[in-house]
């Protein structure tokens, strides 16, 4: 059990964790804090904290803002890139039916999640 309450857990590299197993301090290989002032506060535990939004959440916004600067259109092949790009993403399935990438389908995708 750690400081938490929880059991030793190494961070989860790119996956989103509960608000509880995101927040710990590191262990060394042993076992034994690396220092108790030096926690590990991950995506799940640090945006509910600060903002009262789930990481999940965060990330959809951000995407949607990127979104709005890709350079796309000005890439010299973008109907070729843009077809490669349509076949790998519906082979994975995540186009709807409308033809167009499945937000949540995609966020889930990129973050690792199985569901």
């Amino acid at each position: 059990m750690d400081l938490f309450g929880g059991e030793f857990q190494q961070t989860a590299k790119g996956k989103i964790q509960s608000f509880q197993a995101d927040r710990q301090v590191k262990r060394n290989r042993e076992g034994h804090y690396l220092s108790l002032n030096c926690e590990y506060w991950g995506p799940g535990f640090i945006f509910p904290y600060v903002t009262g939004r789930e990481a999940v959440e965060i990330y959809t916004l951000a995407i949607k803002h990127v979104a709005n600067y890709l350079p796309f259109r000005s890439l010299k092949f973008r109907e070729e890139c843009g077809q490669l790009l349509k076949k790998k993403l519906a082979a994975l399935g995540l186009i709807k039916a409308d033809n167009r990438i499945d937000p949540v389908k995609f966020l889930h995708f990129i973050l690792g999640d199985k569901s």
